[in-house]
């Protein structure tokens, strides 16, 4: 039902919906924080990311990715940075989904060198993603992640 919600545009409603559910869980928070990144209230997002953690959820891939788009879209660079030692504390900075969302921000953010870093540390092999990266890096020189 969050979902619903979300899609059809009205966050206001799908907070508000989710709020009445008694039961929570990792997707319903997910769905949630995804639909405000999506809208015009990505600082929304990542509100509900630290409401999330103080209920004691903890995130997975989907809830850091999901953050660090509302980072992105916000230019704040020092919260996506913290978002990414969180991370690799949980040890997902390696993972392609979680990582190319690391390599995102910081191309975004003009921050070439530490998404190439990024890129290095990711240790599934996804060769359309290899190429995308290659196309926006190439020889040190950033041309569009947009």
């Amino acid at each position: 039902m969050v979902n619903m919600h979300a899609k059809r545009d009205s966050t206001c409603s799908a907070e508000k919906f989710f709020k009445q559910v008694p039961v929570k869980d990792i997707v319903s928070w997910n769905t949630l924080i995804g639909a405000m990144v999506k809208s015009a209230t990505p600082a929304r997002a990542f509100d509900l990311f630290m409401e999330m953690c103080v209920h004691g959820f903890l995130p997975n891939e989907t809830t850091f990715v999901n953050v660090l788009n509302s980072c992105t879209t916000l230019q704040t660079s020092p919260y996506g940075e913290l978002i990414h030692a969180k991370m690799i504390k949980k040890r997902f900075e390696s993972d392609v989904y979680a990582g190319s969302g690391l390599v995102d921000f910081y191309a975004k953010c003009e921050k070439v060198e530490e998404a190439h870093l990024c890129f290095d540390e990711i240790t599934e092999e996804d060769f359309g993603f290899l190429e995308f990266f290659d196309a926006g890096i190439f020889k040190g020189r950033f041309f569009c992640f947009s």
